[in-house]
């Protein structure tokens, strides 16, 4: 099973599993924050559904995007106030910050991401905070109900070392170029007949 398939899956799973502890006609709202070591991109999911995948950046972003606005005319309960520090996969090397920010009854909720870069190295964020490992893997850094009674659900991945694959251009030349060598090579080594 592919890997596509497999988080598919944990989504759906995820949703249903939701939808039981949720009141009726309440949404679940999934946000993710997805670094690939540039870009930032920002999906959000409502019920299972993606409903948007937006460019958040290329190494920090410090702003929102539709799916932080709480939607169905929701506010939050309560105030909300955490910091997430993100080391890298061995935990060795603090590689990104995220705050969370917003105020009860309002249907805002601030975020601010940073990444760090050899031009830019970053603090520890103070409490309230959390920290995790960047393996590659989604962690649910936030989750809250708001008074509508509708889930939201925040996750972070890092794609940490940024895998390169040779451009297509590159790869056909050079297999143009091995496949003429070749011919070129067979050529000149025919038995000639005489």
């Amino acid at each position: 099973m592919n890997i596509f398939v497999k988080r598919l899956s944990f989504i759906v799973a995820a949703v249903l599993l939701t939808l039981g502890a949720r009141g009726a006609g309440a949404a679940v709202i999934l946000a993710q924050i997805i670094d690939m070591n540039p870009p930032i991109y920002g999906m959000t999911y409502v019920d299972g559904v993606l409903t948007q995948r937006t460019l958040l950046g290329q190494e920090s972003y410090d702003g929102r995007f539709t799916g932080f606005i709480l939607l169905n005319s929701a506010a939050l309960r309560e105030d909300i106030d955490l910091n997430v520090n993100i080391f890298s996969s061995s935990g060795n090397r603090l590689i990104g910050t995220l705050a969370f920010g917003g105020i009860a009854g309002g249907n805002f909720l601030h975020t601010s991401y940073f990444s760090a870069t050899p031009e830019r190295s970053l603090a520890l964020l103070p409490p309230p905070s959390i920290t995790i490992n960047a393996d590659r893997s989604f962690y649910e850094v936030l989750k809250f109900q708001a008074d509508n009674n509708d889930q939201y659900i925040f996750q972070y991945k890092s794609v940490e070392g940024k895998v390169s694959e040779p451009p297509t251009a590159l790869t056909f030349a050079i297999g143009v170029m091995l496949i003429c060598v070749g011919r070129r090579i067979m050529y000149v080594h025919e038995p000639t007949v005489g």
